[in-house]
Order: structure tokens, then C-alpha cells, then sequence
């Protein structure tokens, strides 16, 4: 997939899921978890080709700017959304993949794979090993 339509559709899926977002706009501005996925997109393609020092810096300043840590080992498939976490935790995991939605989460931490369609609420976190 292209990755203006990889953006495009991340915009949509943070519409679709957040009834509290009315514009292209106000998600590209104001998401922390859009734009902790951007830069972990990012982070994951350095780390892939073998700039991993710079792939975890990068993480570690989205960490920073966003409070969402995502390893940039981990792989994240299509429509993640994650949503107003404070200090949520993604690290361990090997693959996150189809429509995931965070809220409230404080970890999804230390296992194997994440997927098809789960939605995880208010303190859950996913820290053993889930094949969902």
C-alpha cells in the first residue's frame, strides 16, 4: 500500500473509531496515538534496515512527545487506533495486526500477536501471550 493512502486510511480509522473527532484536520493535529503510529512507521523501516540505534532514539523521543512507547521491532498491521492513553506501552510484542483499538490502556506489553479486531478498554493490558 502507498503510503499516502496508508495515511489516509489511518485518518479514517480515527474518525471511524473516536465519535469525538470531526475533522481530518483536528485528527492530524491533535492524536497523540496517530501520530505515535506515524513515527513508529518510521522507527520500524530504520529499524528493518539496520539503523536500530537511530530506530530506538526516534522511539524514544516519540515517546517523549506522545507518551506512547512502541517498540520499533514491533510490527503493527492496519486500522491500530489507540486513544487517549496516558503512558500506554507497546514493547515486546512481535506483530499487532487488524482493526486494535486502545483506550484508556496502560500496556500492551510482552508477547506474541495482537489481532482481529479486539478492543481493549479502561486499564486493560495485554501482557501474556494473546492470539485474539
Amino acid at each position: 500500500m502507498a503510503w499516502l493512502s496508508r495515511l489516509r486510511e489511518d485518518i479514517q480509522v480515527v474518525l471511524d473509531c473516536d465519535p469525538a473527532a470531526r475533522t481530518r484536520l483536528e485528527v492530524v493535529l491533535c492524536y497523540s496515538g496517530l501520530h505515535a503510529i506515524w513515527t513508529h512507521r518510521l522507527a520500524h523501516w530504520m529499524w528493518n534496515h539496520h539503523a536500530r540505534l537511530l530506530s530506538r532514539i526516534l522511539s524514544q523521543l516519540s515517546r517523549w512527545l506522545t507518551g506512547i512507547e512502541i517498540h520499533p521491532g514491533a510490527k503493527l498491521g492496519r486500522r491500530l487506533f489507540i486513544e487517549t492513553l496516558a503512558a500506554a506501552k507497546a514493547a515486546g510484542i512481535r506483530h499487532v495486526d487488524a482493526s486494535i483499538g486502545a483506550s484508556n490502556a496502560p500496556a500492551l506489553a510482552y508477547y506474541s500477536t495482537v489481532g482481529f479486531k479486539p478492543y481493549r478498554n479502561s486499564g486493560d493490558t495485554i501482557a501474556h501471550r494473546l492470539d485474539l
